[in-house]
């Protein structure tokens, strides 16, 4: 039996891998603007987690962030970390869903293309997307023409014709209508 008077050590709290993703992303998002003891507070605010907890999630943060960088080869310091915050905003605005498929928060979708054309911009791979598009009318309203009836087809050349001759009165009107005479000057 073991002394009544001797401090029993609590058990020590397990943590799912969500609940562990969940902590080292507010970790990520509070490290690059907070000193670790301004992060360690917010943790045990939010999470209840102790200072020792927070403090191994800085360290896997910065661990992650050093193989990130590795993989990436960015030279630049700065680069890296504005493409940090950039891929981190790129998954608030994502959204995000709860256990049971929900949405907690709903995506918004243009933030996420403006973040991703900011990331791509950084990482210096834009180039706008080129689209070939061949469009043939003639193959496109064939259909169209082929199921009008004669009537129908009557009607749209009488239409047209009525089209031109307005465009041409109207261009008439425009050349033969004088300019306005500017007013004097007035000599001072």
């Amino acid at each position: 039996m073991a002394p009544e008077n001797k401090k029993q050590r609590p058990f020590k709290t397990v943590y799912t891998r969500a609940e562990t993703k969940e902590q080292e992303e507010a970790v990520a998002a509070i490290l690059p603007h907070q000193t670790v003891a301004a992060v360690k507070r917010a943790m045990r605010e939010r999470f209840g987690i102790t200072p020792n907890r927070t403090q191994k999630l800085v360290g896997r943060v910065r661990e992650r962030w050093v193989r990130e960088d590795e993989a990436s080869g960015a030279l630049q310091v700065n680069r890296a970390e504005a493409v940090r915050r950039v891929k981190r905003q790129i998954g608030v605005a994502s959204g995000r869903k709860d256990q049971g498929g929900a949405w907690v928060e709903k995506p918004d979708h243009s933030a996420v293309a403006r973040y991703e054309h900011i990331l791509a911009n950084l990482q210096g791979t834009y180039a706008p997307v080129k689209v070939d598009v061949v469009f043939r009318v003639s193959e496109s309203i064939m259909p169209v023409i082929g199921n009008l009836t004669p009537e129908q087809v009557q009607e749209i050349l009488e239409r047209q014709r009525a089209l031109r001759e307005l465009e041409e009165r109207d261009r008439a009107r425009t050349v033969e209508a004088p300019l306005p005479a500017l007013p004097a000057r007035r000599a001072r």
